[in-house]
């Protein structure tokens, strides 16, 4: 996935941020903990959270910092989520993934549990 698309999916995304509860990431190289989010809100911008190549602590989960786009493997959005007080919350995968389709064709799954979006996928070479 491109730099610029990296751009225009995160803009999407905050444009519509009333409809991303949870956004979760994994990055390349590492195992997956479920501890890294990607922070979605009305206060980011470009230029000051997301640039054209990378992001600025919008990533949880140490180390903290720049996350460079070709970093992410993948965006999942679960369909539930837990809220504050605990309790399970819907999220509207559909409508998101409607807002993604926006920006153009990404590498998508859709099922029951959550809409994963695949940007970076890790290759294993046999020698």
């Amino acid at each position: 996935m491109s730099n610029s698309k990296w751009v225009k999916l995160i803009a999407r995304l905050v444009e519509n941020c009333h409809l991303i509860k949870e956004c979760r990431v994994k990055l390349l190289g590492e195992e997956y903990t479920g501890l890294r989010l990607l922070r979605i809100d009305e206060d980011v911008t470009f230029n000051f959270d997301y640039y054209p190549a990378a992001m600025e602590a919008m990533i949880s989960g140490k180390p903290y910092g720049w996350k460079f786009y070709c970093q992410i493997e993948w965006l999942d959005f679960p369909s539930t989520v837990t809220d504050a007080q605990g309790r399970p919350v819907a999220q509207d995968t559909a409508a998101i993934q409607d807002q993604i389709a926006e920006v153009g064709r990404f590498q998508l799954a859709l099922t029951g549990d959550n809409l994963r979006l695949y940007a970076y996928q890790q290759v294993n070479s046999s020698t």
